[in-house]
Order: C-alpha cells, then structure tokens, then sequence
C-alpha cells in the first residue's frame, strides 16, 4: 500500500502482506456500527475468524450483520491513511504547511479577481443593456408622435379630397349641364333654320311668291343658299383646303358656288395626291397637274407607283413649282427627273428619297436647279461619290442648305469632301445610319461648312471625341443628335458646352460613357429639347447640375429613358425646377 510509508522495510512487508489497514478499517466499522457490549470480546472473535477463513473475503463490512449494513464507507480514506501515518515516520515539515499556506493564498487571490471582474463584466453588460433599452424606448416614443401626426394629417388629407372629389362632381354636373344645353340649343337652331330653308326651296318648286321669304332669309338669288357659300371666301376656302383631291372634285359638283370655291387659286397652288395614291393613275394625275398648272407650287406625290410619263411630262410644264416630293416613286429614273429639272428651274424643295436615280440627276440638278435649298436623297443607293461632285460644282451649290444623306453607305470620306469643298453654304445636315462615316468625314464637314447649325448622327457610331471637338469649335451649331455611339465622352460635351453658346437641341442617345461631368458643362448652354436615354452613368448629381444652371429654366423636352442610376430625387429636382 502506497500509503504506509515505514522506515524499517521489514516492517512495511509485513503490514503490507497481513493487511493490517484493512483489517483495522473492518473491525473499526464492526465497533462503530454494531456498539457490542464487550469491545475487547468482539475484537478477539473477529480475529480469530479472520485467521480460520483467510484474508481472501475481507471487506469493510464483513464484520456488521447485513441488517444494519451502511450504503457506504463510514470511515474515510483519508482517516485511515493519517491513523497509520500517526505511527509513521514521516510527518508533515514546515516548508509544506509554507507552501500550503502560499497555494491557500494564490487560490483567495484568483477568486477574488475573478469574481471581481465577473462583477465588473456584469456591470458594464447592464450599463450597455439599459443605454440599449433608452434608445429603443426613445425611437419608440419618436415612432408614435409621428404615427399620431401621420393619422391625424391622414385624416385631414381624406377630408380634403373628399370635399375636393364633391366640388368636383359638382362642377363636373355643371359643365355637362352647360354642354348640353349649348348644344340642344345649337341643334335647335340648326333645325329651324333647314326647316325654313326646305320650306322655302318646296314654294320655290311649286313656283309660289317668296319674294318675302327671300327678304326674311337674305338670299338675292337661286345660289349660295347653304352655310359654307354664305361664309367669307378665304374662310370657305380654308376649309376645303382640309379635304383632300378626291372629297375636293366631288364637292365641286354640288353648287356653282361651290364649284368656284374649289378653283380657287389658293386651292390650285397645293397638290397632295398621297393620300389616294392606291387609285391614282398616271392619266388621273397628268389631268390634274394640267388642270392647275399655272398655279402649282406645292406638289407631294410621295409613294404614288403608279405614275409614268405622262404625270411628269405635266410636272415639267408647271414653271411655279417650289416644292416637290417624289420620294418611294419607284417609276422615278433618270430620264424623268431630267424632264423635271428642265421644265421646273425655280425649285427650292426636292425629296428624292427612296428613289433609283444616279450621278446623272445629280448632275442634271446641278445644272439647271440654281436655287434649290432643300435636297433628300435620303437611301438613294445608285449614286456615287462622283455624283456629290457634280452637285458641288454646280451653280446653286452655294445656295444648298438642307441635305439628307441617311442611309447612303456608299459614299466615302472622298465624296463627302468633294460635297463640303463646293456646298460651303450647308446649314442643316442629315447621316443617320452610316455605318461607314469615320473621324476623317465629319472633320471635313466642320473645316468646310462654318454655317453648319444642325447635325444628325443617328446610327453613326463611329465619330470620336476629336471630330466632336471640331465641330465644337463651329459656335453657330444649333442641333446635334448622336446615336449608338461608344466613343463619345465627357471631353466631347464640354467642348460643345464651352463653344457652342446656341446650343438647343441635343440628343445623346445610347452614349454609356457620357457622365455627370457632360451635364455639368452644358448646364449653361440655352438648351430647349435633351434627350439621354440609355445613358446608364448619368445620376442624381448631373441632374442638379442641369437644373441649376441656365438650362434648367428654358428646357422644355428632357428624356432619360433607361437611365437606370437616377431615383426619385432627380424628379423631385426636375419639379422644383419647373415649379420656379
């Protein structure tokens, strides 16, 4: 047994091999539990069992009769190792009750501190919980006054509308009693007046005396006994000139009146035969040029495919002719536009757009069209850059000033310079969808064109921010539209908005690298219409640069269709702005 610690090795061997702390624990429990009368007696019993049976069955508890037998040991381990120490001869010495004394010490001390700063711990976690709990009571009382005031201006709102909604109705009821009333009362008029008039014309058949009708009525003859003949003759005329040929020539054959109402020369000098192109034929259309040529100067035959030889050899004998559209004749070729240009010297109006004609109308027009100024040949694919230097070098290419070119890939940078090297007058220009317009084209047309006031770019993609800087330095540029172009940046924009101080019309469509920065120099240009839609980097603060500025006071067209970074704010800066 470990815990016997006996100087003599002898001795430890035999309390070691006879057992003696487990006997002395036995017989001890023995005593304590059963108290026998005779101590001496029930040790000297329990002796000698133990030495006729052996040490093989001993236990604490073998001596105690099984009635009164404990759960568990009375007597400890720790008792009897001091009992058998107590004979022993190693006691405990001063340095280990020390160091005793030292670990009782450390141990306090640990305590201490650690219930010290568990305390402190808890204090400051119910310092943090209550200043938690004042917040959240504080946000909470906040809530309610303003759930209180919201109810009550709720409550005043619904008032409101409610008395607006009855006011409403009420006018409402007026007007369309008002309305009604008007009307009925027109109606009644109307009708007393066509009943005295049927009146009138059945004595007239039956060829009785109305001479007194005629005086009641004011009519001197057997004419212009309807409301539009009794009308002044430019208002009678004003209003046939909103029917078209077909409604015209049918209202002809009503009255003498009527008739001389349609022949008006103000009539005569507008021809629109659009509108019943799908009937018109060449025979039809040669009549009526014929009918008003000495008066024609307007003339759109747009989409009209069935004409031929004979609408344009009429055509050619109107020498008044100013304007003309023959765009979508697809009968149009170059013989007949010669026959045209021929006969038709004081054109300043023509719309070929959407034709077949080539270099040789170009040149046709050129030579004879001295002072065209508007000029669409807009998909017109058979001419070349040839044909633009015909129309350079012609006689009125100085007075050109609207040109259309949309759709025309085949041209190239030669061409165009061929065209703005002679028509140096040009003022408004149009190139939309052309896929091969590069930097080199637009800088020749802002060198050469300084009255250059609008330009379109739509489906050009291909300009970069040096030919915008170029035609930046042009200050008389009115109108730019750009479309689908990836190149334009800031740097463009600031150029314009630094030169350009006329600038009104802008159109910045699918440009994804203009920025806030671009609004902000423009915000002083005198900016009427701007269109940024699908600019995806303009945001809250390019708005508020625009409005701020001076533009923000004359813009009267502003899109930003799919600009997905603008909120609310930008409407609420766009309404104060259009509230001052």
């Amino acid at each position: 047994m470990a815990f016997i610690k006996l100087i003599d090795p002898e001795l430890r061997k035999y309390v070691s091999s006879n057992r003696l702390p487990e006997v002395y624990e036995a017989l001890l429990s023995g005593l304590a539990i059963m108290c026998p009368e005779d101590p001496f007696q029930f040790i000297i019993d329990s002796l000698r069992y133990l030495k006729e049976n052996g040490f093989e069955n001993l236990t604490w508890d073998m001596f105690i009769d099984e009635q009164m037998r404990p759960p568990s040991k009375i007597i400890s381990q720790r008792s009897l190792c001091s009992i058998f120490e107590a004979d022993g001869f190693d006691s405990v010495g001063p340095e280990q009750y020390e160091k005793a004394y030292a670990h009782y010490n450390r141990t306090l001390l640990l305590k201490a501190l650690n219930a010290l700063l568990t305390y402190r711990l808890y204090r400051q976690e119910k310092r943090h919980w209550l200043q938690v709990n004042m917040e959240r009571a504080e946000q909470h009382h906040i809530l309610k006054n303003c759930k209180r005031v919201f109810e009550t201006w709720k409550k005043w709102l619904d008032f409101r509308k409610g008395r607006q909604a009855v006011a409403f109705n009420q006018l409402q009821h007026i007007y369309f009693v008002y309305i009604s009333r008007t009307v009925f009362d027109a109606w009644h008029e109307v009708t007393q007046t066509s009943k005295k008039t049927r009146e009138y014309f059945e004595r007239l058949a039956r060829g009785e005396n109305f001479d007194e009708e005629e005086e009641e009525h004011g009519f001197d003859d057997g004419e212009a006994r309807d409301e539009i003949s009794r009308l002044p003759n430019k208002v009678a005329v004003k209003i046939f000139s909103y029917v078209d040929i077909c409604e015209l020539a049918q209202c002809s054959r009503v009255c003498r009146s009527w008739k001389m109402l349609t022949q008006s020369t103000a009539l005569l000098s507008r021809l629109n035969l659009t509108g019943v192109k799908s009937r018109l034929t060449d025979k039809i259309a040669a009549k009526l040029l014929l009918t008003c040529r000495p008066y024609l100067v307007h003339c759109n035959l747009r989409g009209c495919n069935q004409i031929g030889f004979d609408t344009f050899s009429a055509l050619r004998e109107c020498p008044n002719m100013q304007d003309l559209n023959l765009s979508e004749v697809q009968s149009l070729n170059d013989d007949l536009c010669k026959m045209i240009t021929d006969g038709c010297r004081s054109l300043l109006y023509l719309n070929l757009s959407c034709t077949k004609i080539t270099d040789a109308t170009l040149c046709n027009i050129s030579i004879n069209l001295n002072n065209l100024q508007y000029l669409s040949l807009m998909n017109c694919l058979k001419f070349t850059d040839r044909g633009l230097g015909y129309l350079a070098t012609g006689k009125g290419a100085k007075q050109l000033a609207y040109l259309d070119l949309s759709y025309c890939q085949q041209i190239t940078a030669v061409g165009y310079q061929k065209l703005v090297e002679g028509c140096r007058g040009l003022q408004h220009l149009v190139l939309d969808d052309q896929f091969t317009l590069d930097d080199s084209c637009v800088q020749h047309i802002a060198a050469n064109c300084p009255k250059l006031q609008s330009l379109s770019l739509y489906g050009s993609p291909n300009p970069s921010d040096e030919t915008f800087k170029r035609l930046a330095a042009n200050k008389r540029l009115i109108c730019l539209k750009v479309d689908n172009n990836h190149k334009i940046t800031d740097y463009s924009i600031k150029a314009l908005g630094k030169c350009c101080s006329e600038l009104r019309y802008l159109s910045l469509v699918d440009c994804p690298n203009i920025t806030d920065g671009s609004l902000k120099a423009i915000m002083s240009c005198p900016l009427t219409v701007l269109n940024l839609s699908d600019c995806v980097r303009i945001t809250d603060s390019g708005v508020k640069y625009l409005m701020e500025g001076t533009c923000g006071h004359r813009l009267q067209e502003l899109s930003l269709t799919n600009c997905i970074r603008l909120t609310d704010l930008s409407l609420v800066i766009i309404q104060k702005r259009s509230w001052t």
